[in-house]
């Protein structure tokens, strides 16, 4: 009797042991539960794709031929640097130019015959044309009465941007043109360092060249 109890307690076990070991597969199968989720394999974004080696070697080639191409447009705009011709000494005609001034007027150095000129030679970006300029402003505010004098600014500066908004800060109310990197006039009258003071005399001939400061205001109370 008691071998057969014992083997009924050990089938009741077994029977209870199977059927839990079975309960997962139903609740799986039922949809039930947190398992099914949890477990699902995780999709993960692979990010930005990179291109080879060569598709980036085509974009930075591509890039470099349009910078080349912008910068060989923007120099194609600019007027080409004349040869530089020596600096003209006393007693020598001055050469003549055609510019535009900030105001948009064409000035033509042969049609200021009959009046004493100073060129001014200059640039924002340059130190000592800085210091000169209270110079110029003193010498174009003591004559402006007079007819017989005008000053004219050459201006090298990279930019027209540049010159415009120094000679509107520093209040420089004569005739200023932008000679630019090209440096036309400048090559024109053999200029190798700036400040360059020149001045011309009525009949066009050079009176006196390379005055810098208070020289420039001594040299024109002779001639005026």
């Amino acid at each position: 009797m008691k071998k057969l109890i014992s083997l009924c307690f050990i089938f009741i076990i077994s029977v209870s042991f199977i059927a839990c070991r079975q309960r997962p597969d139903a609740d799986s199968a039922s949809g039930e539960g947190d398992v099914v989720a949890d477990t699902k394999t995780e999709t993960r974004d692979p990010g930005p794709a990179f291109p080879d080696p060569e598709t980036v070697r085509a974009i930075l080639a591509g890039r470099a031929a349009s910078e080349r191409a912008a910068t060989q447009e923007t120099a194609s705009r600019q007027p080409e640097r004349r040869q530089r011709l020596p600096m003209l000494q006393n007693g020598e005609q001055a050469r003549s130019f055609e510019a535009t001034t900030l105001d948009g007027n064409t000035i033509k150095l042969n049609e200021y015959r009959g009046k004493t000129v100073l060129l001014n030679f200059w640039a924002s970006w340059c130190g000592p044309c800085r210091q000169e300029i209270p110079h110029i402003k003193r010498i174009a505010d003591s004559y402006k009465d007079n007819n017989d004098f005008a000053v004219i600014g050459i201006s090298l500066d990279r930019s027209e941007r540049a010159m415009t908004d120094f000679v509107n800060r520093q209040k420089m109310d004569w005739p200023n043109v932008f000679d630019g990197p090209s440096a036309q006039i400048a090559s024109l009258y053999g200029v190798k360092g700036i400040p360059y003071n020149l001045l011309i005399g009525p009949d066009g001939s050079v009176i006196a060249t390379g005055l810098r400061g208070q020289a420039i205001a001594r040299e024109l109370s002779v001639h005026l």
